[in-house]
């Protein structure tokens, strides 16, 4: 016994009581240590030690030695308060024994009670008798039940056959799970695989916020519409994905429709919707890009047809329109923000389609140009003190078309008017040419165009001069301009005799071209008429006669496409149709209708 192990009972004298079985365990609790640590070899081996004292002391005083070093090396207290320590802590596993004894005592106390009342309820303890009632436990002793081999085998035969039930189950588990796993192998790696793909291209794909899935990001850099740049990469049950952009999020495009006489003669191609299997995931992204484009575009011309009311342009409903003139007549232009998923089938002859794409492609074209032009703003570094804007303006793209198109109908309409000039003039026998305008762009139309050399030519200023020559009178030159950045988009000039004349209009310009072709054919009948003469203030043509003076009038009205001859007794009118022309010679028919 260690030293360590001393019990704290007092040693009992010859005139106290004998101890009682409570004190008696705790005496055997003290000195031995709990029940469960008596084994019946440790019994055996006191029992052996007593017999043979010296053998085992000196292997006990070996092995307690060893065990002294060790507990003194680990254990021994070294001041008062690990001595206090350790008393503590042999007190707390005194009590904790103790009261396993209690409670097996009063467990046994319970059982004994229902067999002998009296007895059992004796050595109860209180705190058990408020808890548990009396004879509350009951034992029972069982007869053994004898063998059945029979029985036994047919149980470990259900036994067995339960076992393999379960063994066979797991495996199918096992199986079902594995193909399960390759299934979602499959489908995780097809999956993966196009979001590979399509970010070797250059997509950017992030996690969407606050969402398990991903998501391809295809806004534009420099646009002012940020909802909606993003669609999400939604994985279907073979692992293809599908692209979702939203709820209400519909293909749209732009298209223009251009009418004459409220017949359609053109309209722009419309993207082909692309199908649900599109083979490729970045075909679908493209387009679900494009889409987000045309609804920007349209989005901005709206904005700026608002401030171009002044020049033609109108909004109604869905649809924004303005005309312009060709060498034809007159032509309306509707562009509007169709639905890809509806039919949009319009019946048209297609002769206009050309230029209906055409200005499709240069919207498109100047809305890109506003977003580099507005990242590169971006990137610029601000000037010192300046103050913050907050209005955006309308960007400008509508505006450079109209201006492009107004000019082209400029053009028409001033080669329209030298032709018809030329063809009364060339009527009434009176010699005279004709050099047209042209629209010049100053671009190299046989080689290669750059998006850069269409948006000079959409933004710079142009002009297209037509010249006249009325027989061997100095000519003069009809000249109309455009500039799209300045307040009057359009200019008209016409030169004669070194001297240049602004209007703001054609028609002004055209009245006034009229008056100077009529002075200029009265001088060329002065030249060719003997004895006439032109009064510049009164615009007559007159001359001595025999009875008093003769005078006649020359009146050209272009629109009208006549030219006249008036005297005080006829008129002589040359007209651009052949009934009701006079085919004389202007100067035979100023000799024949202004005679004596």
């Amino acid at each position: 016994m260690a030293p360590n192990d001393a019990a704290l009972t007092p040693w009992a004298s010859s005139g106290e009581p004998a101890p009682t079985l409570g004190q008696r365990l705790q005496q055997l609790q003290f000195e031995r240590g709990h029940f469960r640590d008596i084994t019946e070899e440790s019994l055996r081996a006191e029992m052996a030690a007593e017999e043979n004292p010296d053998c085992s002391a000196n292997t006990d005083d070996g092995a307690d030695e060893q065990e002294d070093d060790a507990q003194d090396g680990d254990q021994r207290p070294t001041t008062r308060q690990d001595l206090y320590g350790i008393r503590q802590q042999l007190l707390t596993h005194v009590g904790q024994a103790h009261q396993d004894i209690m409670i097996a005592l009063d467990a046994i106390s319970i059982l004994e009670s229902t067999y002998a009342p009296a007895q059992g309820a004796a050595t109860i303890s209180q705190i058990a008798k408020q808890t548990v009632p009396t004879a509350s436990i009951g034992a029972d002793v069982w007869a053994r039940t004898p063998a059945d081999p029979a029985r036994e085998a047919q149980n470990r035969i259900i036994a067995t056959n339960v076992r393999a039930k379960s063994l066979s189950e797991s495996a199918d588990s096992l199986l079902a799970a594995a193909t399960r796993l390759q299934d979602n192998v499959r489908k995780e790696s097809r999956y993966w695989s196009q979001i590979k793909e399509i970010m070797a291209k250059g997509w950017n794909v992030s996690r969407m916020p606050g969402q398990k899935n991903m998501c391809v990001h295809f806004g534009f850099n420099g646009s002012t519409r940020s909802g909606r740049t993003m669609a999400a990469l939604i994985q279907d049950d073979e692992g293809s994905i599908t692209l979702e952009r939203g709820i209400g999020a519909r293909p749209q495009a732009v298209r223009a429709i251009l009418k004459r006489d409220n017949h359609v003669v053109g309209t722009s191609r419309l993207p082909i919707l692309p199908e649900e299997r599109e083979p490729t995931l970045e075909a679908r992204v493209r387009h679900a890009r494009d889409s987000l484009f045309d609804e920007e575009l349209f989005h901005e011309m709206i904005r700026e047809s608002r401030n171009l009311y002044g020049h033609g342009v109108s909004m109604k409903g869905n649809s924004i329109a303005f005309t312009y003139d060709d060498a034809i007549g007159s032509v309306k232009v509707e562009l509007e923000l169709v639905s890809l998923d509806e039919s949009n089938d319009l019946a048209s002859d297609g002769s206009q389609d050309q230029v209906a794409n055409a200005i499709m492609l240069t919207a498109r074209l100047l809305l890109g140009r506003a977003h580099r032009k507005r990242t590169k703003q971006k990137a610029e570094v601000p000037a010192p003190m300046k103050p913050k804007e907050d209005r955006k303006e309308p960007l400008q793209i509508l505006a450079p078309i109209l201006v492009f198109m107004g000019h082209s109908a400029n053009v028409h309409q001033i080669n329209a008017y030298a032709n018809s000039v030329v063809d009364l003039l060339k009527r009434a026998r009176i010699p005279a040419t004709v050099h047209k305008a042209r629209v010049e762009l100053p671009i190299d139309t046989e080689g290669t165009i750059n998006t850069e050399s269409l948006y000079e030519a959409l933004f710079r200023q142009s002009s297209a001069t037509a010249s006249m020559e009325i027989a061997s009178l100095p000519p003069f030159k009809l000249t109309v301009g455009s500039a799209p950045e300045d307040v009057v988009w359009h200019t008209f000039r016409y030169t004669k005799e070194g001297k240049s004349f602004d209007w703001t209009n054609i028609r002004d310009l055209t009245e006034d071209v009229d008056q100077y072709i009529t002075d200029a054919i009265a001088q060329y009948l002065t030249s060719q008429s003997e004895g006439w003469k032109f009064q510049t203030r009164s615009g007559l043509l007159v001359r001595k006669g025999a009875a008093g003076q003769l005078s006649a009038s020359i009146e050209l009205r272009t629109g009208e496409g006549a030219l006249e001859l008036k005297s005080a007794n006829e008129t002589a009118k040359w007209t651009l149709e052949d009934v009701g022309s006079d085919a004389r010679r202007i100067a035979t028919a100023l000799a024949e209708i202004a005679k004596d």
